[in-house]
């Protein structure tokens, strides 16, 4: 029976997201690996052999991931401007001290 704060993605098989795990953002389900930190991989020039031995996924994750990161660009690129300004306001706010 699935967790009912597991909230899997009705387009790509294995990505859910899960309040409370990885700030809410899609992962692998049943592993901590953001959608996000995949496709950065990939970005990098990473080969998804490289990645599935690195986290001991299968392949079939990775291209779910990436499917996902196709259908959800926006949301992702948006979590990232988010998460760029809270860092810029919390390193402002050290610096400022």
């Amino acid at each position: 029976m699935r967790n009912p704060e597991i909230i899997p993605d009705p387009q790509t098989k294995c990505i859910v997201k899960m309040k409370g795990r990885c700030g809410g953002r899609a992962t692998v389900e049943g592993r901590r690996i953001p959608v996000r930190s995949i496709m950065g991989l990939l970005q990098i020039g990473s080969s998804p052999g490289a990645i599935c031995e690195e986290y001991d996924l299968t392949y079939e994750q990775v291209a779910h991931a990436l499917a996902y990161y196709i259908l959800h660009r926006k949301e992702i690129e948006d979590e990232e401007v988010r998460l760029e300004r809270v860092l810029s306001q919390i390193s402002g706010e050290r610096v400022g001290t």
